[in-house]
């Protein structure tokens, strides 16, 4: 190569390794083209190297954590709304696979088309947009929301309707900017089942004590 830029190890004098960015190239060679002449210069990038290494391994862990998630429904979005995480456990609730949904929709497609109209007709007029939609942001977050504890009805692939508790709360950047939200959605079907179950226990145990 006429130029070279690659990181390698190199053992210290003491002993150890050490991380080196070595770049260089060859300047002259023999009459019989073999290399004769090179420079170059070696950097050590052990630091920023370890750096890298661990925001791999914090990187591969909360991946690791995501994935295994499969009793809660984790769904991230850029700023625009648009899906950029939707785990095992939001394939288990709403019956999509994640590559049907990451890139492609919006968390508007989970929620009942009533509740949906019924929120852009409040935005129109509350924004002044006239006739024009709100942006999907717009529909899906209000800054009340955000870290609040809300209950709503979410539509599944199928067309059935589940009840959900959903939190969401900010992304943002190291300068500080919003990069995205995150959702974290849990499946209240069976807390419902056990309030109806305790409150018809309650009801039959009033009329048997009358």
């Amino acid at each position: 190569l006429a130029y070279y830029n690659s990181i390698l190890r190199m053992r210290h004098k003491a002993g150890h390794w050490v991380w080196v960015n070595a770049r260089g190239g060859l300047v002259k060679r023999t009459p019989e083209g073999l290399p004769l002449l090179m420079y170059g210069t070696h950097i050590d990038v052990s630091a920023s190297h370890q750096q890298d290494e661990e925001v791999r391994r914090t990187r591969a862990f909360l991946q690791a954590v995501v994935d295994s998630s499969t009793e809660v429904a984790m769904i991230a979005t850029d700023p625009d709304g648009l899906i950029t995480l939707f785990n095992s456990g939001a394939e288990r609730l709403l019956g999509y696979r994640a590559s049907e949904i990451v890139g492609h929709t919006t968390p508007l497609r989970f929620h009942e088309p009533a509740r949906i109209n019924a929120r852009k007709e409040a935005l129109r007029a509350q924004l002044g947009l006239g006739d024009a939609d709100p942006s999907p942001v717009q529909m899906l977050i209000e800054p009340s929301w955000l870290g609040q504890v809300r209950q709503v009805n979410y539509v599944r692939q199928d067309g059935s309707r589940v009840p959900v508790s959903i939190v969401v709360t900010e992304m943002r950047s190291e300068q500080g900017e919003v990069s995205g939200y995150l959702g974290i959605v849990q499946d209240r079907t069976q807390s419902l089942e056990d309030e109806t179950a305790l409150h018809l226990r309650l009801v039959v145990d009033d009329q048997t004590a009358a």
